[in-house]
């Protein structure tokens, strides 16, 4: 119902217009159109991965899984965390297979795929209103006062076809 107005929004006025139940019904019934991920055609390798620490989330691992976007190959970046709801998987990056990383630290042939890859949290300001059940607080180490409050919105992502197909497969 939603998914073309994404790649006219940003993240932050598409959640702030929605229903947490609107945002969800529009993650599960995203549609690819042109820019079709086909997912028949995921190839998990068990020995493709890598993992990360994050701030709130800890250590997060990511899987590398080869698919098709547009016939060429790509490589889509699951992740999850490991300490903190595992089930719970995010898309962080779509980088065609062949591509390197550049001097910058990034890789030189990504591919915007925008909302698929939005990040795991989110500033409370910036999201629906909905009561997050986990939510991070960063704390000012100089005045000890609360300067911004984080939710975990992975639970909107669950429904997503790709992140589905994705959980079936590994």
């Amino acid at each position: 119902m939603f998914p073309h107005l994404w790649l006219d929004h940003g993240a932050v006025s598409f959640y702030q217009w929605r229903s947490v139940n609107e945002i969800k019904s529009a993650y599960a019934s995203l549609n690819y159109h042109d820019r079709t991920l086909n997912l028949w055609s995921m190839k998990l390798n068990k020995e493709k991965w890598y993992s990360y620490k994050h701030d709130y989330l800890w250590v997060i691992k990511v899987d590398v899984v080869q698919m098709q976007w547009k016939g060429d190959n790509v490589d889509v970046h699951f992740a999850r965390a490991l300490n903190n709801d595992p089930e719970k998987v995010f898309v962080t990056n779509i980088v065609y297979s062949d591509a390197k990383v550049n001097s910058f630290g990034v890789y030189d042939k990504q591919i915007n795929a925008w909302p698929i890859t939005a990040k795991p949290i989110e500033y409370n300001s910036q999201l629906p209103n909905h009561n997050y059940k986990k939510y991070w607080q960063y704390i000012d180490p100089k005045d000890g006062t609360t300067k911004y409050k984080y939710g975990d919105i992975r639970d909107l992502y669950q429904e997503m076809p790709l992140i589905k197909a994705y959980k079936k497969h590994k």
